[in-house]
């Protein structure tokens, strides 16, 4: 069997896939202008809340594309971080 499948196995790839999901959650959010939810149970309090959790900051109702910057910039240096061990 061929895949294209992968693992994460370590807490640090997780994290950075739970803030890759929250970020994806944040671009829908911002893009539909607040019409669209990944789903009902996951509002934009719940995500900002969350994309508090991996930031370290709090976010107030309506900084949706705070947070996102955020977790994009927090990515941004997890992948610079990530290259430089590598290389």
């Amino acid at each position: 069997m061929s895949g294209g499948g992968f693992t994460i196995n370590t807490p640090e790839g997780m994290a950075m896939y739970r803030a890759r999901a929250i970020a994806s959650a944040l671009r829908l959010h911002i893009k539909t202008n607040g019409q669209m939810r990944v789903n009902s149970a996951y509002t934009p309090t719940k995500v900002l809340k969350a994309a508090g959790e991996i930031t370290g900051k709090a976010y107030k109702r309506g900084q949706q594309a705070i947070a996102l910057a955020d977790l994009d910039a927090l990515f941004e240096q997890q992948l610079a971080a990530k290259a430089q061990v590598q290389s």
